[in-house]
């Protein structure tokens, strides 16, 4: 087993999955795992809870992500965000509150054996990011963070190589197909809230796996695991 990570190199725009992320999320949280795994760990015996993790042929599109948990300030910036959009956007393009996270690694082709290797060795809990301020992209809304993950990071162990992504963040209204008016919409969110300089900060819960467009929860039956949950949940 080994760490297998880089830094990815900074991009300009959106790194993040928009167009081919879904804003999926079932209300059914009580769905059990189809198993669980003890896996050793360098330091401690960290439980991994594995959904739908049936063996598949070929390679899967996963990413790699951190569900997270926003306080009142962050609700409160993201209501005045709606204000100064038209309810068909809100409905488009807003990502359900559930499903907000922050990205490890995305768009990675992985066998099933690959996937499987994944774990977390528990040494540290997931963080908590500090949100700095909107991200100066215009195919989303976006808070960014600089809150140090190093901890994360360096407690993921896996049986290939990856990157981390560079530019910290959380997206809150997502493209999903382009079109002028979505980036009109979003110009004008972004003139609204350009005074504001609270963001709030996100709690970090859960260290999932998932495929690409695939539901935050698992329920709709694509690869899923949940690595590891923060014990205060």
């Amino acid at each position: 087993m080994t760490k297998g990570f880089s830094y990815s190199d900074p991009v300009v725009i959106d790194s993040s999955d928009d167009d081919t992320e879904s804003n999926n999320a079932s209300n059914n949280h009580e769905k059990k795992p189809d198993k669980i795994v003890s896996k050793e760990s360098n330091s401690s015996k960290v439980e991994i809870h594995s959904y739908n993790t049936d063996r598949y042929i070929g390679k899967k599109k996963l990413c790699l992500i951190v569900l997270v948990e926003i306080d009142e300030t962050c609700k409160n910036f993201i209501s005045e965000c709606t204000n100064h959009c038209s309810q068909a956007i809100t409905n488009h393009c807003l990502q359900y509150e559930e499903t907000l996270h922050f990205t490890i690694f995305n768009n990675k082709m992985l066998t099933y054996d690959e996937a499987m290797s994944l774990c977390y060795d528990g040494k540290s809990a997931l963080p908590t990011y500090s949100l700095n301020g909107l991200m100066p992209w215009p195919s989303c809304i976006a808070l960014g963070s600089k809150t140090d993950i190093s901890h994360t990071i360096n407690g993921i162990e896996a049986d290939f190589r990856w990157q981390a992504e560079k530019n910290l963040h959380m997206s809150l209204f997502r493209m999903r197909g382009f079109s002028h008016a979505k980036r009109n919409a979003f110009q004008n969110i972004k003139r609204g809230v350009e005074d504001t300089n609270e963001f709030g900060s996100a709690r970090g819960t859960k260290l999932i796996l998932k495929e690409m467009g695939g539901a935050y929860d698992g329920s709709d039956g694509g690869f899923f695991r949940v690595l590891y949950e923060n014990a205060n949940m």
